[in-house]
């Protein structure tokens, strides 16, 4: 073994004993067993990206799909991680071997190999190599000559015929549930990590978005796909124009909001108003342009309420709170006082909850339903030179890609967005810097400020909203659709908080008995 190589096992990773040349080591009977067994389990639980930690992994199923590089030196796999409910779930894992740890950085790090390979065995975005080969292969417009072309790069004109030197790819000093590279001022790579046996929506929202004439979005420069030769195309990663943010309009709000709560600092509430406006002047931007949809852009053109449509909203719907009922009952000990109070309501009146959401299925609905972002909130915002910028067209990720492509009302997204101001004004006033609750905490002051900004949010929206084209003049129908949409969203929120935050389940069963309670006034 090298002797720049550090002791593995001061990483809490193994060595594997190979004896075989790189790539074809890792696909031997004993090295493989050894990786699906014992290696994999305990290294998914370290990525951020791994979705299943909260389940019981029974086993992880390695299989190599291509192999890429100059001289083949990257392999790309995928991981099929199965549980013992008996779901399971595809990542995408690049693999390779490295023989200075200064490659890498800790988290890249997979297992040691000795034998007749000596080195490290590593997710090969943390190695500067590949990341410069990927823009090139991009570039180039294909893989190398020996892939069996699986991996197929479909760039962007723009993408081409770049100037050189390219410039270096870097990975950002944060963890995300998918992996982003990026290169110089230019562009940046999402590579998805969990992968969908479908084209992932994203790309075709950014494409679409960016040909037709909403740029508050980063510009579409490409794809990379999974076209096999039998089987399923799969989407692996997005190219998009690098947005050099100053942070995402989360953390500001939450800044302006505990400045704001000195009556005296006028400052911070007349800048927190104005990025409210510019908020929601462009997320009805964003509508109109969806809404807009040329005629041969046939999976973005706008429908209407048929009754399909409304049956399958109601068992969506019907399912969900199936789900969130029971995983309440499951978790009932982990909750506070003031939750368990705000939660047997919740708890014990499903017919109350189904019934303020059925009329979805005999309500007389005119407007217009479209593509919509899908998972909208503050977090996906981002803001720049006094502007903001939207990110993440992925959806929702408990849904399957064909739900992330069904189209809906505009209102699903702001209902999102006014949801996530909710969580603002929670965070802000309720919680303290280590997330635990106040006490004597002032409750009408967080429920004013929020009726105050999606007052200020639906004003701006409904005036830049092309209401003709959606057909949404009657306001009577536009707060119908928006309640049923607030319900959704706070009963699907319910279920994360009762999973990783269980003392921030306050935040959406105040949600849901709020909107349960509304009073008739005017929202706007």
């Amino acid at each position: 073994m090298s002797d720049s190589i550090p002791p593995i096992n001061a990483l809490s990773r193994p060595f594997l004993e190979v004896s075989q040349p790189w790539p074809a080591c890792l696909w031997a009977e004993e090295t493989l067993l050894q990786l699906e067994s014992a290696v994999l389990p305990h290294f998914l639980q370290d990525c951020r990206w791994f979705a299943g930690k909260s389940r019981k992994l029974s086993r992880a199923s390695l299989r190599k799909a291509d192999l890429l590089g100059e001289q083949d030196e990257f392999v790309l796999c995928f991981i099929e991680a199965y549980y013992h409910t008996g779901k399971s779930e595809t990542y995408q894992l690049i693999l390779a071997c490295v023989g200075e740890y200064a490659d890498v950085q800790q988290g890249g790090v997979i297992a040691g190999l000795r034998g007749t390979v000596d080195g490290i065995l590593v997710d090969a975005v943390f190695v500067p190599s590949f990341r410069s080969w990927l823009l090139e292969a991009m570039i180039g417009g294909g893989p190398n000559q020996k892939s069996v072309r699986q991996w197929v790069p479909v760039p962007h004109a723009d993408l081409l015929h770049q100037p050189m030197p390219l410039p270096e790819g870097r990975l950002p000093g944060f963890e995300q549930s998918n992996t982003s590279l990026l290169y110089g001022h230019r562009w940046f790579f999402k590579l998805y990590r969990k992968l969908f046996l479908q084209v992932n929506p994203e790309p075709g929202m950014v494409r679409y978005l960016s040909a037709y004439g909403f740029d508050r979005v980063p510009a579409y420069r490409g794809e990379i796909e999974w076209q096999p030769d039998s089987g399923a195309r799969m989407t692996l990663g997005i190219w998009q124009q690098q947005i050099e943010g100053e942070g995402d309009l989360w953390a500001l709000v939450l800044s302006l909001l505990k400045s704001g709560r000195d009556a005296s600092d006028v400052e911070a509430s007349e800048t927190l108003d104005r990025w409210v406006v510019r908020l929601a002047a462009r997320t009805a931007e964003m509508h109109n342009c969806l809404v807009r949809a040329p005629r041969h852009e046939t999976d973005f053109s706008a429908l209407g309420f048929d009754a399909d449509y409304r049956v399958a909203l109601k068992q969506h719907f019907d399912r969900l709170l199936e789900r969130r009922q029971a995983l309440l009952h499951d978790t009932w000990e982990n909750l506070g006082e003031q939750a368990r109070f705000l939660a047997a309501p919740f708890a014990n009146d499903a017919v109350r909850i189904r019934s303020a959401f059925s009329g979805l299925s005999t309500q007389p609905l005119k407007s217009k339903r479209i593509r919509i972002h899908g998972d909208f909130h503050l977090g996906q915002v981002v803001v720049q030179d006094g502007d903001v910028w939207i990110l993440d067209f992925e959806g929702e990720p408990e849904s399957s890609v064909a739900e992330r492509m069904i189209r809906h009302s505009p209102l699903k997204d702001v209902a999102g967005m006014l949801r996530s101001f909710h969580y603002a004004a929670y965070v802000a006033y309720y919680f303290d810097e280590a997330g635990l609750p106040i006490e004597g905490v002032d409750g009408v002051a967080i429920e004013s400020w929020y009726q105050s900004v999606c007052q200020r949010f639906l004003s701006i929206y409904i005036q830049q909203l092309d209401t003709e084209a959606f057909q949404l003049g009657d306001h009577d129908e536009l707060r119908f659709l928006l309640e049923k949409h607030m319900l959704e969203k706070a009963v699907y929120e319910l279920g994360y908080e009762l999973n990783s935050r269980p003392k921030w389940a306050i935040i959406p069963l105040e949600g849901i008995n709020r909107i349960l309670n509304a009073s008739t006034e005017p929202l706007w």
